[in-house]
């Protein structure tokens, strides 16, 4: 699977490092949050139902005056089930976002990042001794499907002092799609070649767009409480390295909801 060196462990922390070492330490604040949640993953080109993983996303976030860089990392907890025509299988999720914004005023962000998402689906015939076809029966294989790249957004923000802070924001994302696919078990030639019947290396561009909502309220001089929505929706045009094929409108959507405490560290 596609990799990206950026959003490696070690790479984010001393970006994080430069980022606090450049900046006057009086005026460096960091704040650690922990959120669990559960995302919503569908692909209704390749899959016949949408997948549903628990995800446990921690962050840490440095703030400057108006400047933030914010680290975000997400992982589905334990692999979920898959129930395909003819297979079954489990499927898992990574995400992480590296994101630079700066605030305006009390209501008014902008941000860039670069976002990765990967979803690692195991597959193995349904009934494989049930298997009627010439030659060695299916074995079972893996579909590797990433979207990466750059995101542009603006944020709008509603503080109360009784009700804490309402954060709105939508973001333009030009992504790349990366990925490995197999042939579905229960392709029909009737109805030609389609997308779910290809194999092999797939690539191309998934444009999309994200909306967002949050809200935080204080519980403490140091602790907060917040809870986030986050709908996803890429339109993909990729193409097989094998055949040559290539598809249009192919669409993705990722939905995330989480809760969780942050805390300002200092």
């Amino acid at each position: 699977m596609h990799k990206t060196a950026l959003l490696t462990l070690p790479g984010l922390l001393c970006l994080l490092g430069w980022f606090t070492s450049v900046t006057a330490a009086e005026d460096v604040h960091l704040v650690a949050s922990l959120n669990a949640g559960q995302t919503t993953f569908a692909f209704d080109e390749k899959l016949d139902q949408k997948v549903t993983y628990i995800m446990l996303n921690p962050s840490l976030t440095v703030l400057r005056g108006p400047v933030y860089l914010s680290l975000s990392f997400a992982r589905s907890v334990a692999n979920e089930d898959i129930s395909e025509e003819e297979e079954v299988g489990e499927a898992s999720r990574r995400d992480a976002d590296l994101t630079l914004g700066y605030r305006f005023s009390d209501r008014w962000s902008v941000f860039a990042g670069y976002h990765e998402g990967d979803t690692d689906i195991d597959f193995r015939p349904r009934d494989p001794e049930d298997f009627t076809g010439g030659g060695d029966p299916p074995t079972p294989f893996t579909d590797t499907i990433t979207v990466s790249g750059p995101f542009f957004g603006v944020s709008l923000s509603f503080p109360s002092q009784s009700a804490g802070t309402a954060t709105f924001s939508l973001a333009y994302a030009p992504f790349e799609f990366d990925g490995e696919l197999n042939s579905n078990l229960d392709t029909d030639s009737a109805d030609g070649v389609e997308f779910d019947d290809e194999t092999g290396n797939v690539s191309g561009d998934a444009t999309g767009f994200s909306a967002a909502w949050r809200w935080s309220i204080p519980l403490g001089e140091s602790l907060f409480y917040s809870a986030q929505l986050k709908h996803n929706v890429y339109q993909q045009d990729v193409g097989f390295a094998a055949s040559g094929n290539r598809y249009k409108d192919i669409e993705q959507r990722v939905t995330f909801f989480a809760m969780g405490l942050s805390w300002l560290l200092f």
